[in-house]
């Protein structure tokens, strides 16, 4: 997985899939893939998928072994 810059002072907002695979830099489809695998959170809002940004962040660093 690609190293991406985390800007730690945005409040927590839900993002959509275009944008979480913009911001990770990854293709929207991998971003699907990633979600039906269970690698990353999401909310259902509806049949609305979005992302809690600070989730994902925390997320892939729990799973990284960043700090």
């Amino acid at each position: 997985m690609k190293s991406i810059a985390i800007n730690q002072s945005v409040p927590d907002q839900l993002i959509t899939e275009p944008e979480l695979a913009e911001r990770l830099q990854i293709s929207h489809r991998t971003a699907v893939t990633r979600r039906q695998n269970g690698e990353l959170p999401y909310v259902l809002i509806g049949r609305l998928v979005r992302y809690n940004w600070n989730d994902v962040v925390a997320h892939l660093k729990r799973n990284s072994g960043a700090r």
